[in-house]
Formats: structure tokens, sequence, C-alpha cells
């Protein structure tokens, strides 16, 4: 009987899988990815990876700072200049697309603000971003929803929120 709750009391629980959100790009219904956010933390699901494109990439830069709304602003500005997106709280990628070579750009390094300035840029609203010989522009015009960044990652189980507008009313 001995050895029998040793056993037991030995036995640690399995790891639980690492959960990634891959959340899209959707202009102004991006910011319904704010509730998908409080959803989750409510419901303690955790969030170990996020990639984003676009709308996707800003609000998801923001929640892997681990930082509430308040603090966000000084906070951006002191990891301008992070050497990679794993050192945030929650590892971040976001996603970019290069006009010049018709490819996707994914960022997992360098200064963030910068990082998603080239996801969310729209030519007609945003200037895109010159960078490296690249001419960056919003990540949603190749990988609206970046599952597979996010896969790349680490997640075992990916949770992803993608935005469409509603049908047009007749």
């Amino acid at each position: 009987m001995r050895c029998l709750l040793l056993w037991l009391c030995s036995r640690r629980p399995p790891p639980r899988p690492r959960f990634g959100l891959a959340i899209s790009g959707g202009s102004a219904l991006g910011l319904a990815h704010i509730g998908v956010l409080q959803w989750l933390d409510e419901h303690r699901i955790p969030v170990d990876f996020i990639a984003g494109t676009s709308m996707g990439a800003l609000i998801g830069g923001l929640y892997a700072t681990g930082h509430d709304p308040r603090e966000i602003h000084q906070f951006a500005a002191s990891y301008d200049q992070l050497a990679s997106f794993d050192e945030l709280p929650t590892p971040f990628r976001c996603v970019a697309t290069d006009l010049k070579q018709g490819r996707e750009v994914v960022f997992s390094q360098g200064p963030l603000t910068l990082a998603l300035r080239a996801s969310m840029s729209l030519p007609a609203l945003f200037a895109p971003v010159e960078m490296n010989g690249m001419m960056l522009v919003d990540g949603g015009l190749l990988n609206n929803l970046p599952v597979d960044v996010v896969q790349s990652m680490g997640a075992e189980i990916v949770i992803a929120v993608a935005l469409d507008r509603p049908p047009d009313e007749q």
C-alpha cells in the first residue's frame, strides 16, 4: 500500500498544451479582438503565443506586453529597441507584406512600434514602411489570419479569430 501511495504522490500531472492565438486584420472591426481577449482572460484560458495581422497585430502586440492600457504608451517606448519579441510577457509575431518581393514578412524582433506600423500600413491611408530594402504594407494582403505563424512558435492548440464584415442589408 505504501508503494502505491508513493507512486501516486510522485506522479506529476501531464503538462498542459500550449495555446496560441492568431488574430486577423479587420480595420476598425479589429477592436472586437479586445472583447475576445477579455473573454479568454475571464475564462482563464491561457495564451502562450500571439500572432496578428494589421489591426490584429496592434491588439495582439498590446496584449503581449502584459500591461493595461494606461501603461501601454510608456511600455511601448521602453521596448522599442527589443532584440526579440520572445522577451515580451507573451511571445509575439506580426505579419507584413513586402510589396517589392510580393512575400510575407514575419516580425519577431526589432522595434515593436515599427513592426506594428508596417503590419497596419494601408497604402491609401498610411505610407508603406521602408526597411532593409523592403516596402512593407498590411500583412492582410497575404496572410490575414496567421495560424501558421503561431503554430511555428510552438502552439499546440490555436484559437483563431477571423473578422468578417456583416452582410449588406437589402
